[in-house]
């Protein structure tokens, strides 16, 4: 079918538009959150669980310096050469319960910090577990997920909670159930999903509300420049170092 990329394009838009108008309430509350956090010379964290926000946010180009990934994982490897994958059984709820709690330590997150968890149905055990270990911690917990999406899916965490019963601030990216939005005759299933450009789209947003609050409360906000142009390497490393002398100043 001719015209199939603008069709997705216009299915994105209709999607967007009414997504950024009605989350503009809620980008300014955790805007408010963050700046103020930054202000006194806490940090802004991201975890995200999907493919998308550690990436688009972190070392960007008119991004923040202050903001901090929060990624972490458990692998575990002891096969022998030519042994076949053997198949492990998911990890408990006590044991994922542990493991954040090790990361969560290890991280050196602190009450006065704003944490931003990216979920797009919330549910899950690993991301609820992490949002209530934030909050148990006196932590301010901004959350990215879908309502629509959140409420399909089913309670995993024995807390009988998902992302957005725990956080201080909810962004909606209004994401639609299997999240494709796109139909094509011929195809059983629809293409072009909307979660990702949605979520950059609102943390951009955040991103620009915060830098906004900073330069108000008098603090100038460190923002990165693209490493193509001249000497921004250099200049880029001159505002982190910077940042993490304010920071320690204030721990």
């Amino acid at each position: 079918m001719a015209n199939t990329g603008i069709r997705y394009w216009e299915a994105l838009k209709s999607v967007l538009e009414p997504t950024v108008a009605s989350q503009f309430t809620a980008i300014q509350h955790a805007a408010d959150l963050a700046a103020r956090a930054l202000a006194i010379g806490r940090r802004l964290y991201i975890y995200d669980t999907g493919h998308m926000l550690n990436r688009e946010l972190v070392n960007r180009a008119g991004g923040l310096v202050a903001i901090t990934p929060l990624q972490f994982e458990l692998a575990l490897d002891n096969t022998i050469a030519q042994e076949p994958a053997r198949e492990r059984p998911a990890p408990t709820e006590e044991e994922i319960h542990g493991y954040v709690n090790y990361a969560l330590t290890q991280a050196g997150i602190q009450a006065g910090d704003v944490v931003i968890i990216g979920s797009v149905t919330g549910a899950r055990v690993l991301p609820v577990e992490v949002a209530l270990q934030i909050k148990s911690r006196g932590i301010a917990l901004i959350g990215l997920t879908s309502k629509e999406y959140s409420a399909f899916a089913p309670v995993q965490h024995s807390s009988g909670k998902k992302l957005a019963d725990i956080c201080d601030v909810l962004i909606d990216n209004r994401c639609v159930v299997g999240d494709a939005i796109l139909s094509i005759p011929g195809l059983d299933v629809p293409v072009g999903p909307t979660s990702g450009i949605s979520a950059a789209t609102l943390m951009w947003m955040l991103c620009a509300e915060i830098v906004d609050r900073q330069i108000s409360l008098g603090k100038m906000p460190l923002v990165l420049e693209s490493m193509n142009l001249p000497g921004a390497m250099y200049r880029n490393r001159d505002k982190a170092l910077q940042y993490l002398a304010s920071f320690n100043s204030h721990v």
